[in-house]
């Protein structure tokens, strides 16, 4: 009896070393990341004047982070954002030059909803996301007080609502059956590479600064879309559109 309950001891001692053990590579935390975005589409960027690409800033991204590492210099992080990008547009006589632009699904929007398709216009494609990185993170020895990292790895892009914008104003797809989160790709990859610099604050605090850029592998359009049976939504023989982003990431982490 007394050598059973020695051994029972001696299992949840190591038990709780262990436990103990994983808990100390363990943090979690938040993350804001304020980011320029972009659609990446050759047609858009061979586009005469009939359609300009603005640079197109996002306040809106933030989330969790949850670190686990497996020795001081190498570790994992995945995250859990929350994004708003897209791309913003400017142009004069939508239905001019280039017929595989973005004008052209410019000009689509405005014919639906009784919009002028002459004279200049503004527009936007807003994707709203829940995107997942997992991160491969190489560091430099994490005890010191100050220490840099670089990141990389794949993400999962996970569109959870599409805004179309015309002159300022949300336009729907009139009569078509089909609303604008209909037109993109629900779940997409992508590749994020990051690098910055971390600050131990305390025992238990890491707070960090640092850059992060993705790209996206698919074309995040749903080019097979169509309504009123067979009218096509994206012009016949446009390109891929690719997701990109790049920001500064505010980070404050807690250590177990």
């Amino acid at each position: 009896m007394k050598r059973t309950t020695i051994k029972f001891i001696a299992v949840c001692a190591a038990t709780m070393l262990t436990v103990s053990s994983f808990a100390q590579k363990f943090q979690f935390g938040i993350r804001y990341i304020p980011t320029l975005t972009s659609l990446i589409n050759k047609d858009d960027k061979d586009a005469g004047p009939e359609l300009d690409k603005k640079s197109t800033r996002s306040l809106i991204t933030a989330g969790f982070a949850f670190d686990y590492a497996f020795n001081k210099n190498n570790g994992l992080e995945v995250d859990i954002l929350y994004s708003r990008q897209g791309q913003e547009y400017t142009g004069v006589n939508m239905q001019s030059g280039s017929t595989t632009a973005y004008n052209r699904v410019v000009a689509e929007q405005a014919i639906l909803n009784g919009a002028p398709t002459v004279g200049s216009y503004q527009a936007k494609a807003e994707l709203n996301s829940i995107k997942i990185p997992i991160l491969l993170k190489l560091s430099t020895a994490t005890k010191k007080n100050m220490f840099y990292t670089l990141s990389v790895g794949p993400q999962i892009n996970y569109l959870s609502d599409a805004v179309y914008e015309l002159n300022g104003n949300d336009v729907d797809l009139t009569g078509t059956g089909l609303k604008p989160i209909d037109t993109y790709k629900k779940v997409t990859i992508d590749g994020v590479l990051g690098f910055g610099l971390g600050y131990n604050a305390s025992k238990h605090f890491v707070l960090s600064l640092g850059a992060r850029f993705d790209y996206g592998f698919e074309d995040v359009e749903k080019k097979n879309v169509t309504y009123s049976t067979s009218i096509p939504y994206y012009p016949a023989g446009r390109g891929s559109t690719h997701n990109a982003t790049a920001g500064l990431v505010f980070g404050v982490s807690y250590k177990l």
